[in-house]
């Protein structure tokens, strides 16, 4: 397999997507731990981060997934400031498909970042992966997280009853999916939007 350059993006002047590498760990436990009550009632991962150290060991995940093709974790930065971050779960490579997550710090939310950081990785995933199907799973009950696949015209298959542990319950997540054939209807549409900034 050829080697693929990793994941990054530039969304506008002021705003990158990049992986997350070692040294990134104090900003990172820094917007986890101010942010922590609104992660953990969305996120799968943030209420096993309760130290620097568990930091460091996402991180390290993160970049032995990318590194071996399994998948990546990048963080966006806006000004400088780490604001969220754009997961790619997985990568299948016998079926050509993944799964794509997004999160912000509370006070980064409503600016369209996650959409444009979503679609900055659906065009690597599609485009540089070549995979065929990307999916993204969403709380039925988080409706700003719910409008972005909404917005990016995934199509909604269903909902998975009680499928993912978040923080203290089972969540019942709504599942959307978008295919390589739809993505390049859409592509010129959906590139517009890293153009507004």
């Amino acid at each position: 397999m050829s080697q693929r350059a990793p994941f990054s993006a530039v969304l506008d002047p002021h705003t990158e997507l990049r992986l997350l590498v070692p040294v990134d760990a104090p900003a990172l436990f820094d917007v986890i731990t101010r942010n922590r009550d609104f992660l953990n009632r969305r996120v799968r991962w943030s209420s096993g981060v309760l130290t620097l150290a568990d930091t460091q060991a996402l991180i390290d995940t993160a970049a032995h997934k990318a590194a071996t093709g399994d998948g990546f974790h990048a963080a966006i930065w806006q000004q400088g400031v780490l604001a969220g971050g754009l997961l790619c779960h997985f990568i299948n490579r016998i079926s050509l498909k993944t799964e794509v997550g997004y999160w912000l710090g509370k006070n980064f939310t409503g600016q369209g970042l996650a959409t444009r950081a979503c679609v900055a990785g659906l065009a690597y995933l599609f485009e540089a992966e070549r995979l065929h199907r990307v999916e993204i799973q969403c709380g039925v009950d988080n409706l700003p997280s719910r409008a972005i696949p909404e917005r990016l015209g995934f199509l909604q298959e269903g909902i998975k009853r009680e499928s993912e542990w978040v923080t203290d319950r089972y969540v019942d997540h709504v599942v959307y999916s978008m295919l390589d054939r739809e993505w390049a209807e859409r592509r010129e549409g959906l590139l517009a939007l890293l153009k507004r900034t």
